[in-house]
């Protein structure tokens, strides 16, 4: 069944909606206001010509004239309304745009600060642990060629695999420019498929390593990007037009080290591995009131100590190879059910068999992992030893001693 009178007009309405693409807020309320101010000046059109419609008819009567004026009066408050509308629309333009422009700038700073702390993780996981130069600094992530597109000079795009937004609330390419810092910079080890993206750093951690551009409203690239230069060693390497819309967003090398949480400072020699300068390292358990710490004693005096309030571990090993496991204070052992432990220290748990044990004169105490045993695998078997001097008896004997039956074995008084 088809659709009549404000049904069917109801539904080309919507559908016409349906088919409109998505816009915006501004974009939004200037229709409303155009329409608006539209609707006022063709109701106003149509109350000029009532008027002289019933101007023209003085002879219609008194009540006609009245329905008349009703009619005036209806179509000029409308149109009073599309010149409110009209007006409003001038008066809000300026604020309603300020807040558009906030809200696309928040947008484009998000998204930057998100593509930076994506760059500094990613630097650590590149090869050989970011440094691939061995100069213990690390090499940022090179930034992608942007050919003839426009971009910062000096610089690039932000890499397409970051892992965040590629373009800004403006439509445009996020400008991206690195440094490579150390002592050793641009080295060829450093290339990819012969692709050096870096510009050249110096040994300040106060200068910049990383840098997120926006072009900002005006789609332009003002802010530039310069290599270090040991002549002029002041010069900024993020160089900022004044009065530009562009929106930067950098670290510099001190400023990288802290944020990614110390992954930037490097161990000498040890590219892998993380150090975290002359701080000790304390982790509260989740009830918030057991910790664990890793850093300097003071009563020992010397660093890499680990309190812990327990330790679980399979197994335990001396830090030198081959080495023994020492205990500096007293062991105590836990009494496990079934398993008979020996005691060690000045007290603890197990049952003390080696106290009450007796063994005959041709066997040794030995732990079979449950209890001591004497046993006779491990007893020496003196009569296979030669002394090497004279044997002090101490006015004791020996008893026992079976009668000698070879000239070797008969004994000499010295």
């Amino acid at each position: 069944m088809g659709l009549h009178g404000k049904d069917a007009i109801y539904a080309t309405l919507t559908n016409v909606a349906n088919a409109l693409p998505a816009l915006d807020l501004m974009t939004r309320f200037y229709l409303s206001q155009a329409a608006l101010f539209i609707m006022g000046a063709i109701f106003g059109v149509l109350s000029a010509y009532v008027i002289r419609t019933v101007g023209a008819h003085t002879q219609r009567s008194k009540r006609s004239r009245e329905s008349g004026n009703v009619m005036l009066m209806l179509f000029g408050t409308i149109a009073m309304a599309g010149v409110v509308g009209a007006s409003s629309m001038q008066i809000m333009k300026g604020p309603v745009r300020s807040m558009h422009n906030v809200t696309q700038r928040t947008i484009a700073e998000n998204s930057m600060i998100a593509s930076g702390k994506l760059a500094l993780m990613g630097a650590v996981n590149q090869a050989d642990g970011g440094d691939c130069d061995g100069d213990q600094a690390i090499e940022p992530v090179m930034f992608e060629d942007a050919a003839a597109l426009p971009h910062p000079a000096g610089g690039g795009f932000l890499p397409a695999d970051i892992g965040a937004s590629l373009q800004d609330p403006w439509q445009s390419r996020y400008g991206y420019c690195v440094w490579d810092h150390g002592s050793v910079v641009l080295d060829p080890a450093c290339d990819v498929s012969g692709v050096h993206n870096r510009l050249a750093g110096g040994t300040d951690d106060g200068k910049h390593v990383l840098a997120v551009i926006s072009a900002g409203p005006d789609r332009v690239f003002q802010t530039s990007c310069a290599a270090y230069d040991a002549g002029t060693p002041d010069a900024p390497l993020l160089v900022k037009v004044a009065g530009s819309d562009d929106i930067v967003y950098g670290y510099t090398y001190g400023e990288a080290r802290t944020a990614s949480g110390g992954l930037w400072n490097i161990k000498g020699g040890e590219p892998t591995t993380a150090e975290i300068g002359q701080r000790d390292i304390e982790v509260a358990g989740s009830s918030g009131t057991d910790t664990a710490k890793i850093g300097y004693d003071s009563d020992l005096g010397f660093g890499g100590v680990g309190k812990f309030m327990a330790i679980k571990s399979d197994a335990v090993y001396a830090n030198t190879p081959d080495a023994p496991v020492e205990f500096e204070s007293i062991l105590r052992l836990k009494m496990v059910s079934g398993l008979s432990a020996p005691v060690s220290g000045g007290g603890g748990g197990g049952t003390d068999t080696l106290a009450s044990l007796s063994c005959s004169p041709n066997q040794v105490p030995k732990w079979d992992r449950t209890a001591w045993v004497c046993s006779a695998q491990a007893a020496d078997n003196l009569g296979n030893h030669t002394a090497t001097q004279a044997l002090a008896m101490g006015g004791f004997k020996i008893t026992n001693a079976a009668d000698p039956t070879a000239a070797q074995d008969v004994a000499t008084i010295a």
